[in-house]
């Protein structure tokens, strides 16, 4: 996903291609929701692991192009910190939905929803 999308990123709308890879996050975490057989599983894996690596590159060259070079550290620093505070309460609230649930169903469910939610914003950045 980062070599195929991230090339494509030179010649594509930036902003698109992630809220793409966004929409086969969401749609492999639906997926893995209901997935009850190894080759649902291989299609979850192809999906979702392309679209968590392909944002991977664009994310950083649309932190340069909008805000400059100058200002790259402390954006990713900030973005580090998101990204950072997801992954430690993340786990905890699908670790409780499992628990009221007894199943990974509706975490997988809700984490599709919060990444789907990612898809308005991208495109709601402004070109630089």
């Amino acid at each position: 996903g980062r070599m195929v999308i991230g090339f494509g990123g030179d010649y594509a709308d930036k902003r698109k291609l992630v809220a793409l890879c966004l929409g086969l996050q969401a749609a492999g975490l639906m997926l893995l929701a209901g997935a009850g057989s190894v080759p649902l599983l291989a299609i979850f894996v192809m999906l979702f692991g392309t679209g968590f690596g392909g944002p991977i590159p664009l994310r950083t060259a649309i932190q340069a192009e909008l805000f400059g070079l100058t200002s790259l550290g402390s954006i990713q620093g900030m973005v580090t910190l998101a990204t950072t505070l997801g992954g430690l309460f993340g786990p905890i609230v699908a670790g409780g939905l499992v628990d009221v649930t007894g199943n990974y169903q509706a975490a997988f469910l809700v984490c599709a929803a919060i990444t789907g939610f990612g898809i308005p914003l991208i495109l709601a950045v402004p070109r630089p």
